[in-house]
């Protein structure tokens, strides 16, 4: 019994010896967990991007558990980055030996204000293994465009754009005020602001209202005074109206039978010559208020160069008052013009221009 019981405690004794030494076996090293299979890529990037502005971007990676596979570079793979609209991503290709521990960096830049999508894929691949779209905004205000018609009747209303952009011509979306445009008007023409004021622009577009009633060329420069951005529009030509009557020049004193010189300029309402006048006339006749008519009595139409024709005339008759009045109607038409004119019976006596010739031209009857 006594070495029973001896060795009993034996046994007992190396149990609990086994049981303090397996507690400090079980914890003496690290269990290292592997990251998976490769799952999909993880990016990083700002949700919003300025024109022109180059942003890195950190594609990652990761198993299905969004844990980084360090190991990535060995895989021997290869993907594809493209972008969508006028973007660039560099580099376009990335192997799998670009991946720094898991990680590789792409850099994008679009100089349009748009939203563009980046798409990676395998090569030789079809199914997107990452699709993000990503907004461009426009830049900070840099300079101003002018945008108006070629052509534009004189005493017509016309429109001009004012465009605020930035460095790539986007249209910025910050505030501009109407109160701070400053027009500068070059050129022949006088333009003038409709309603006389400059509105306030609105999504980067501003519109100006103008009328000139003095036909000729002129252009258009535009400064914001917060900013100094400038901005020129090309030459606007304002161009005569409608026919509304004739001036006629002549010499004042002239000798029965003896010719004298005439000049006619066709006019619009606003008195700017209607430089067109030779394809849309009809020609003139030429009238007097004494006994009979001076000699042509007629000019064509093909005979005016840019609105004015100048002739010879002669009056064979003497009158008893000396004055008559020269009268040029458009044939077919009521546009007429006069002029009154001194006839002296002195064949010796020669005529003179003189400077303070009176004119007088009577406006279109309607």
């Amino acid at each position: 019994m006594v070495i029973r019981a001896s060795r009993f405690a034996v046994l007992v004794h190396v149990f609990l010896l086994l049981l303090i030494a397996i507690p400090s076996l079980s914890f003496s090293g690290e269990i290292i967990v592997q990251p998976g299979n490769f799952d999909h890529f993880d990016i990083k990037f700002p949700q919003k991007i300025t024109a022109g502005e180059k942003v890195a971007v950190e594609i990652t990676a990761v198993d299905s558990f969004d844990n980084i596979i360090t190991a990535f570079s060995d895989s021997r793979r290869e993907f594809i980055v493209s972008v969508s609209g006028s973007a660039t991503a560099t580099p376009s290709s990335l192997p799998s030996s670009s991946f720094v521990k898991g990680v590789a960096a792409v850099s994008l830049r679009d100089t349009a204000a748009e939203s563009f999508t980046l798409t990676i894929l395998e090569s030789g691949g079809t199914i997107p293994l990452q699709v993000r779209d990503i907004q461009v905004v426009p830049g900070k205000l840099t300079a101003l465009v002018v945008r108006g018609p070629r052509a534009v009747p004189a005493g017509e209303k016309f429109d001009v754009k004012i465009l605020a952009v930035d460095a790539f011509s986007n249209a910025v979306s910050e505030q501009i005020y109407g109160k701070n445009i400053n027009l500068l008007f070059k050129g022949g023409a006088d333009p003038k602001v409709a309603g006389g004021i400059v509105a306030d622009f609105r999504n980067g577009v501003g519109t100006i209202t103008l009328v000139s009633e003095k036909s000729g060329q002129f252009t258009i420069e535009v400064r914001d005074l917060v900013t100094g951005s400038i901005g020129s529009s090309e030459w606007i030509e304002i161009t005569n109206s409608s026919l509304a009557s004739f001036k006629l020049l002549a010499t004042k004193e002239i000798i029965a039978g003896e010719p004298f010189e005439i000049s006619i300029a066709a006019v619009d309402s606003y008195g700017n010559i209607v430089k067109n006048y030779a394809s849309v006339g009809s020609g003139v006749t030429i009238t007097s208020s004494g006994k009979t008519r001076p000699f042509p009595s007629t000019i064509s139409a093909f005979e005016f160069a840019n609105g004015q024709a100048k002739g010879t005339l002669r009056y064979d008759t003497t009158e008893s008052t000396h004055d008559i009045t020269l009268t040029v109607t458009e044939i077919n038409r009521k546009n007429s013009g006069a002029v009154l004119i001194k006839i002296e019976n002195l064949k010796s006596a020669k005529f003179k221009t003189q400077k303070n010739d009176k004119t007088l031209a009577v406006t279109l009857a309607h």
